[in-house]
């Protein structure tokens, strides 16, 4: 797979391939064969916006499941109203009009958590002209013509500020036959067609105006996240009426009044009996209906018990779905999540007594099928006068420090907790050794202590490269210790844990990350990964702070795990949320203000990439 970008007449890239498109119409991207991501059909809902929604590429072959959250991803009350909400309207784009520009407004009476709908706008001084994005994905070319490549695209809503632009004047347009309404330039390079293309110079325009919040960058994440807890839990189109998700979730119908007798005289006989009469899905959801405040009944465990029950009302493994099975082809219902599945939250609001979440795809999730993530808070560790290489992390609950005399270890006279740094002494200082005692290697800390070489991961000072211009920035990443280090020039200014692919070094492996010196290709804020390969079902809407470097391998963000310094990934380098920022803002190409996405080229190259064991 090239680790050069090729240039596309529109292309786009969907999990480290690309595809060309006709210049007519940006169409819906498609499933790339050896991947494992998918464009789902549901989301015609985003072409209603001009654009279209792309799952990018998993790690290695298979991708990367989002595990249940560990200590850092421990859940909120799932569906919890929150106090401070208050009225306002926004849209939401109906897909019955084949692709065109109508909205479903969310009825006025509902109240919206207006915290999560804070449009802070392109931060651009008053005195320019801005374009907004009024397609999912409004890609930047670097000339006004599809053939030339694309360097990035705007997600919608976002607000740019346009190039030589000035108000009150007419803005400067190159119109061309693929493009009759004319490019424009943007800042700080790049044009983009109007309309057609997805650029709009009316920013009250509905689908800039009431698309989605941008990413935040001032929080650890650039989006809210939760995690759906029960299967079959659905993905509107729009926001049903009670009627309708009765219909559709059938968990949340009432039990008959006959019914409600019957039971209550069943348990008065019998008040261990099992209503489920033993059925696993049953007893799971009818458990999950209670916690909505609900009562499954009778009719579920007869839809359950149907032999034409569709997978999310069966015992059907997570291994036996697809996710084309997850797809609703038409009608209210765009796709049922299986459990685990990671949403990205645009707002929240209250109608008809029940919360819901518009994800930042243009979908509606009842809030009591989602419990909310606390993303994991670990980082790692700024360099310079304070913190030098070689540094530690304990691997371990609790790692010992100890003392020793006459190369004797004595017990631990201290203890550092787990992913705790601690300052190591270089191999190659001045009195530098390793004690060998009780079947345990020692290592020396900086301040004349030791701790078992075992106990840690050790973040070293690696040889730059020898063609590196000075002050360059380069990233080395050791996969035996699960480090990496950030550098510019010979000087390391950043050091970290990472989680690598779960089959270590091995170079042929399935889920081994892979090695070489490579450079950044595309960075992405966010971007959903999803896949249904060797038994594992998963989706991951806005997975942040992508950097694709080779082929589908890329550094990113995991919210849904705490293990870093182990392996555990199917190939790509996982970091906590807070170190993906971290790292993506630092290297390059830099993503310019308002952009969601960059590609590097000869002007901007990619920071370089070194992956070893």
């Amino acid at each position: 797979m090239s680790t050069v970008p090729p240039k596309p007449r529109p292309e786009k890239r969907l999990m480290g391939k690309m595809r060309k498109e006709p210049e007519e119409r940006p169409q819906h991207a498609r499933r790339a064969p050896e991947r494992p991501s998918l464009l789902f059909p549901i989301l015609a809902l985003l072409v209603g916006m001009g654009g279209a929604w792309a799952a990018l590429g998993a790690c290695g072959k298979p991708g990367e499941p989002p595990q249940p959250p560990v200590t850092a991803g421990s859940a909120v009350a799932p569906g919890a109203a929150d106090p401070a909400l208050k009225p306002q309207t926004f849209g939401l784009i109906d897909p019955s009009d084949g692709g065109g520009n109508n909205l479903i407004a969310i009825p006025a009476d509902a109240f919206v958590d207006d915290r999560d709908a804070d449009h802070k706008g392109s931060g651009a001084p008053r005195d320019v002209v801005l374009l907004g994005a009024a397609h999912f994905m409004t890609h930047v070319f670097e000339k006004p013509d599809y053939s030339s490549p694309r360097i990035g695209y705007l997600r919608a809503g976002a607000k740019v500020p346009l190039k030589g632009a000035v108000p009150g004047e007419a803005v400067k347009r190159t119109r061309s036959p693929s493009c009759k309404e004319g490019w424009v330039a943007v800042e700080p390079r790049g044009f983009v067609c109007l309309e057609k293309g997805g650029g709009s110079l009316n920013l009250e325009a509905p689908n800039v105006r009431l698309a989605t919040a941008p990413p935040s960058f001032d929080d650890l994440l650039p989006y809210k996240y939760g995690f759906t807890w029960r299967n079959g839990a659905p993905l509107y189109r729009k926001v049903p009426t009670p009627k309708q998700w009765m219909e559709h979730e059938p968990w949340t119908r009432p039990a008959p009044k006959v019914e409600k007798v019957e039971k209550k005289k069943a348990e008065e006989d019998d008040p261990y009996a099992d209503p489920t009469g033993g059925n696993a899905a049953a007893k799971d959801l009818g458990a999950a209906g209670a916690a909505a405040g609900s009562d499954a009944g009778a009719a579920l465990t007869a839809a359950i018990e149907d032999a034409g029950a569709p997978w999310w009302l069966s015992d059907a493994g997570k291994g036996s779905i697809s996710l084309k099975d997850t797809m609703e082809s038409e009608g209210l219902v765009a796709r049922r999540m299986a459990k685990g599945f990671a949403i990205s939250i645009d707002r929240t609001f209250t109608w008809n007594n029940r919360t819901w979440h518009r994800t930042t795809m243009g979908l509606v999730a009842p809030a009591d099928a989602v419990s909310m993530i606390k993303a994991p808070e670990f980082k790692g560790v700024e360099l310079g006068t304070d913190w030098q290489l070689p540094i530690g992390w304990s691997l371990i609950k609790e790692a010992g420090i100890y003392e020793t005399k006459d190369k004797k270890v004595f017990g631990a006279k201290d203890r550092f907790k787990k992913q705790t740094p601690i300052r190591l002494l270089a191999s190659d200082a001045p009195g530098y050794e390793e004690i060998k005692s009780g079947g345990f290697t020692y290592i020396p800390t900086a301040d004349g202590r030791w701790v078992r070489a075992n106990d840690v991961n050790k973040a070293e000072k690696a040889a730059p490269p020898g063609d590196l211009k000075p002050g360059e920035k380069w990233i080395d990443i050791a996969i035996k210790s699960e480090t990496l280090v950030a550098y510019e020039g010979d000087k390391p200014v950043y050091a970290t844990l990472i989680s690598a692919g779960k089959d270590g070094v091995s170079p042929k492996a399935p889920f081994a990350t892979v090695q070489g010196t490579f450079r950044v290709r595309e960075k992405h804020v966010a971007a959903t990964m999803d896949g249904d390969s060797a038994g594992e079902l998963y989706s991951i809407d806005d997975v942040p702070y992508i950097q694709y470097f080779q082929g589908s391998y890329a550094l990113h963000g995991a919210f849904w795990h705490d293990q870093f310094g182990r392996v555990r990934s199917h190939g790509c380098v996982n970091l906590s949320p807070a170190d993906a920022k971290r790292v993506f803002m630092w290297s390059e190409p830099q993503v310019p203000p308002g952009w969601h996405a960059v590609w590097a080229d000869d002007a901007h190259p990619g920071t370089r990439v070194i992956t070893h064991p």
